[in-house]
């Protein structure tokens, strides 16, 4: 039996035929009386609410009933929810994201030592700090005053607060070419020694006998023709015995995928040419998965979890799309140095091969050269590549259809640089047949500059 409460001139027992114990003056009947329903007596859904009116004579012909339900104002607050739920009850309630941390250099190569200074719209709010790669949380180190920095470093600052919806991080990475390139073999801190872990081979540091033979042309390819790409992350996603996806290589799927920072240096064309942004982190690949390969491929996600849903840069300049749900970035994997140590690397002649059928008007798989760093090491050479997917031949032969041309050359102005070095001299080429019936072009293939 439905619970009761507040009756007004009821009987204790009430029947079908009960009476009211007393009458109520017309005065009163027509003005409103208010009784509070107990919190209690509401669940969750639905709920239905019985009014009994009761008069005190059976043959009484005046009768007033007209209840009316209301809900009590009471304190309102903004929240926002990680799970929608419509139509039900709302899940636990988070409060704003936080506010942003700003830092007032921008990343980059860097060639001489500076402060950095840390600010975010509230100026009450606390600002706290990484170096090493993992996530500021309540016992990281507090911001009282400008940092120095004087060599590479990955920095991460954000203003903590668990009862956020989310908490915004805030990554900032600065290269010192020189410190860079004296990198030695021993792990840095927190880093596994060679086969410490899963018996995962380990290799660290630029090779000296390079830097000291070549020196000079090293110096100038890792800072103008070629891009870098920071990788910045929680040593214990890579690295863990259990959880690491880089010492559990021959694991795949969204179980094995962890969240990264991720940013782009470009030395020649600056901020324009950058960006930040945070996603998901996997292992790729098939041959390089091997323990006993010091270098892995990645796979880059970009999902609405880690904040942007998808990256908005120009990859590609203007030879591909401007948005990605995912990126690979590839490493040399067959026949590699790192893992071979084989004179019949293929890194160079892959991206040269994609490129030649680029400019003889074929479709093919975009990628561009970077210097990769996880966490500020160097992990060396790296290329973008685009995923031959189905979606994209249906792009591709979409446009060919529309147009009669596969694919379209960049621009000269959009393309990077070559490295600085020797030349390699353009080959003549004779008029190729152009696809679907379009007017034959002519053109030249030119070398790709060494990596």
């Amino acid at each position: 039996m439905a619970p009761r409460w507040l009756p007004l001139n009821a009987p204790v027992t009430l029947e079908w035929d009960s009476q009211a114990t007393a009458a109520r003056p017309v005065v009163e009947a027509v003005r409103w009386q208010a009784y509070p329903v107990p919190a209690g007596l509401v669940t969750a859904g639905v709920n239905t609410l019985a009014v009994t009116a009761l008069n005190d004579a059976v043959g009484d012909p005046e009768f007033l009933m007209a209840p009316r339900l209301t809900r009590r104002a009471g304190a309102v607050s903004q929240a926002f929810f990680k799970t929608p739920t419509p139509g039900a009850a709302n899940a636990e309630g988070f409060s704003a994201p936080t506010p942003v941390v700003t830092a007032s250099e921008p990343r980059g190569y860097k060639g001489a030592p500076f402060s950095v200074t840390l600010t975010c719209p509230d100026p009450a709010a606390e600002i706290r700090y990484t170096v090493d790669g993992s996530v500021p949380g309540p016992a990281s180190p507090l911001y009282a005053a400008p940092l120095s920095v004087s060599r590479t470093t990955t920095l991460r600052a954000s203003v903590v607060d668990p009862a956020a919806i989310r908490q915004n991080v805030t990554t900032v990475t600065w290269l010192f070419l020189e410190d860079i390139l004296q990198q030695g073999t021993t792990p840095p801190p927190g880093w596994p020694a060679n086969r410490q872990v899963n018996n995962h081979v380990m290799e660290y540091g630029v090779r000296q006998a390079i830097v000291t033979s070549d020196g000079a042309r090293l110096r100038q390819g890792m800072t103008n023709a070629i891009a870098s790409l920071s990788l910045v992350t929680d040593l214990g996603h890579l690295f863990n015995a259990q959880r690491g996806i880089y010492v559990n290589p021959g694991n795949d799927g969204i179980a094995w995928e962890r969240p990264v920072s991720v940013e782009l240096i470009d030395p020649v064309q600056g901020s324009a040419g950058e960006f930040q942004i945070d996603a998901g982190l996997r292992i790729r690949g098939a041959y390089s998965r091997s323990s006993g390969n010091p270098k892995h491929a990645f796979r880059l996600f970009f999902r609405s979890t880690y904040g942007e849903g998808r990256l908005r840069f120009p990859l590609f300049g203007d030879e591909g799309a401007a948005a990605f749900d995912k990126v690979d970035l590839r490493t040399s994997q067959n026949y590699s140095w790192a893992f071979e140590n084989s004179p019949n690397e293929t890194f160079v002649r892959e991206t040269f091969s994609r490129d030649s059928q680029r400019d003889m008007g074929m479709p093919y798989t975009r990628s561009r050269y970077y210097h990769l760093y996880l966490n500020g090491q160097y992990w060396g050479l790296y290329q973008t590549q685009e995923r031959g997917t189905p979606t994209l031949r249906r792009a591709i032969w979409a446009a060919t259809a529309r147009t009669g041309i596969a694919s379209r050359p960049a621009s000269p102005a959009t393309r990077r640089p070559p490295a600085t070095g020797p030349s390699t001299p353009s080959m003549p080429c004779t008029t190729w047949p152009s696809p679907r019936g379009s007017p034959a072009r002519t053109g030249t293939i030119t070398g790709v500059p060494g990596a």
